[in-house]
């Protein structure tokens, strides 16, 4: 009857709270970051289509994700965004191949 009740109660009021702070989480990107399967397939897709014009929005549906959303993940689990990334690997790559011609 009455302790019961007060379970059902408290079990129901842990559930929202439990969403509330999910919640809370997610909007302020605490859980914005990508998985590690999907930072792998996401920095060896950058690795294998470095000699092309590989946008942000490739790599994004690469690993199934929008645009914003895998930016912002991707910031959340690098630290850089995903642009910056592209970039950095561009140019250690052409670093690379400098030294491999001198």
């Amino acid at each position: 009857g009455y302790e019961t009740a007060i379970d059902s109660l408290l079990r129901l009021a842990a559930v929202e709270l439990s969403r509330a702070i999910e919640s809370q989480l997610t909007k302020h990107g605490v859980q914005e970051r990508l998985t590690p399967h999907q930072l792998r397939l996401a920095k060896q897709f950058v690795a294998d289509n470095l000699h092309r014009d590989t946008s942000v929005s490739e790599i994004a549906a690469h690993v199934n994700l929008s645009r914003a959303h895998f930016a912002r993940a991707f910031r959340g689990a690098v630290g850089m965004p995903p642009g910056r990334f592209l970039l950095e690997a561009r140019i250690e790559v052409a670093r690379e191949l400098l030294q491999a011609n001198q």
